[in-house]
């Protein structure tokens, strides 16, 4: 494929990516807004509980295939074949142990309510692994845009449809349980009837299965390194702090996920592949990692910096009066957005690159550092162990941006450049939203947010609009002016 032809696709991926994310952000804060005045702490922190479990299950039922089938340059149909039957074993005995253990995990997390609801949301991991690679079949073909509706679709359908209003008729965390199922089993049919004929004409084969899991191997250490990252502070806060406790922490960290996620999912979800596809071409590789690492801190460090400025609002505005707790959280978690949503894009060129091992050290130092962060934090209270985890994932970055600029290429320079205008954005951010609290003290949450909407968007949208290199860099200029061709065109916007 052509320089251009790739650079096009990867962009229009992106743009069709962010879209359907930035949509689904908008509409799960609206989810998240009517539940959060339905059900209680305690009923996201069981749910919480029992995602631990659940998603434990599905990083040991991926054994790191849909990296390896984005990845691997000499895919074949036997490849593609024996993945699906291994997921397809796998899930199933790992659904079964899940039902068996489920009183263990009741015990160990003293909350015995979760007996009943494990069991159920085992079921998910029959169909939950092949998703997942479906999902990477298509984003190794670039079909962005079918993954993004797709993503889209099927999450509106269980949230507005099944939880909802299942928590509306009084089901309590059931109601989050059935949404759950409902979005594993919606995906994996829409992706079965979109992608049904690949691995037909293959047979699975243990050649087959050696190549893939060679690779895969270091994949899924990674992956399983990165659950500990997710769920570990999840673990001991549930165990020593309480489903309430766990209930504000994982909403919390939920809302922060909402920004990191849109960020996060895009890059790998578009950005990787493509890398993959160029992975032997140094100076490609080089610039294409610039452009994301210039993209995410654009993105993300005064997202990160508005949202810790307003988190008061914020959480009052969408979560409600029985959700105060969550805002020392809340504003805690969004300090570390950028680096979060940074380590992942650094990650892009590592997986692209083949360097499973190489991010498997990576990702077992930081799980290391979580574990013992909320371990010493919990003796201290929520606060503590938020501040713990964050801290981890500043470090962890540092690690990240390390390899990932060595295997670039890159300078330090280089890589310093590119954060300039982001911080000179996120400090002019932080200097208006102090000000404007400062001379709001009284006035409504809602009112706050929406002043600052407009003291912020619109010197910022003039600059975009005017001069949009000098708010945004070269690089960043560039991917906007292939994303944005078509809408600029209509307006009369020269993007220079």
């Amino acid at each position: 494929m052509s320089d251009k032809k790739l650079t096009e696709r990867t962009l229009k991926g992106l743009s069709w990516s962010l879209t359907s994310l930035l949509v689904q952000m908008l509409l799960n804060i609206i989810s998240v807004s009517i539940l959060a005045r339905i059900l209680t702490p305690q009923d996201y922190g069981l749910m919480s509980a029992v995602f631990i479990v659940v998603a434990l299950g599905n990083t040991l039922s991926g054994l790191g295939l849909a990296p390896t089938i984005i990845q691997k340059k000499d895919l074949t149909e036997d490849h593609l074949a024996t993945a699906l039957v291994s997921s397809l074993g796998i899930g199933l005995t790992l659904m079964t142990l899940q039902w068996l253990c489920a009183p263990y995990l009741a015990a160990f997390m003293r909350m015995p309510e979760l007996i009943n609801v494990t069991r159920v949301t085992s079921l998910a991991l029959i169909v939950q692994p092949l998703a997942s690679l479906y999902e990477a079949w298509m984003a190794r073909c670039l079909r962005f845009r079918q993954v993004s509706i797709t993503k889209l679709g099927v999450w509106i359908a269980s949230s507005f449809g099944v939880s909802i209003p299942l928590a509306y008729l009084g089901y309590g965390y059931w109601a989050l349980a059935a949404g759950f199922l409902s979005q594993t089993f919606f995906s994996a049919a829409t992706y079965l009837l979109l992608a049904r004929n690949i691995g037909s004409n293959g047979d699975a084969s243990f050649r087959a299965a050696k190549e893939l899991f060679r690779t895969g191997a270091g994949f899924s250490v990674t992956q399983f390194m990165n659950y500990i990252s997710i769920y570990a502070d999840n673990t001991i806060v549930g165990r020593a702090l309480g489903s309430v406790d766990l209930g504000i922490y994982s909403r919390a960290f939920y809302m922060i996920s909402l920004p990191t996620n849109m960020f996060g999912t895009a890059s790998r979800m578009v950005v990787f592949p493509a890398m993959a596809h160029i992975q032997d071409d140094e100076s490609r590789m080089r610039q294409a990692y610039l452009k994301g690492i210039s993209l995410t801190a654009l993105m993300a460090i005064p997202t990160s910096v508005f949202l810790a400025v307003f988190s008061g609002e914020i959480v009052s505005i969408i979560l409600g009066s029985q959700w105060t707790k969550a805002t020392i959280p809340f504003a805690v978690f969004s300090t570390a957005i950028y680096f979060r949503v940074g380590a992942k894009t650094c990650a892009n060129i590592l997986l692209a690159k083949a360097h499973a091992y190489t991010l498997a050290i990576l990702q077992t130092a930081n799980a290391v550092m979580i574990v013992a962060g909320a371990l010493i934090g919990a003796s201290y209270g929520l606060n503590t162990v938020c501040i713990a985890v964050c801290t981890a994932a500043i470090v962890s970055y540092g690690g990240y941006a390390i390899i990932s600029n060595r295997t670039a290429k890159v300078t330090i320079l280089e890589f310093a450049s590119v954060h300039i205008r982001p911080i000179l954005i996120g400090l002019f951010v932080l200097s208006i939203g102090t000000g404007l609290k400062l001379a709001m003290p009284e006035a409504k949450p809602i009112t706050v947010i929406g002043c600052a909407i407009v003291a912020f968007g619109l010197p910022l949208g003039v600059a975009l609009y005017l001069k949009p290199s000098f708010l945004l860099g070269n690089l960043v200029t560039e991917i906007l002016a292939t994303v944005a061709k078509p809408f600029a065109q209509k307006i009369g916007w020269r993007v220079h």
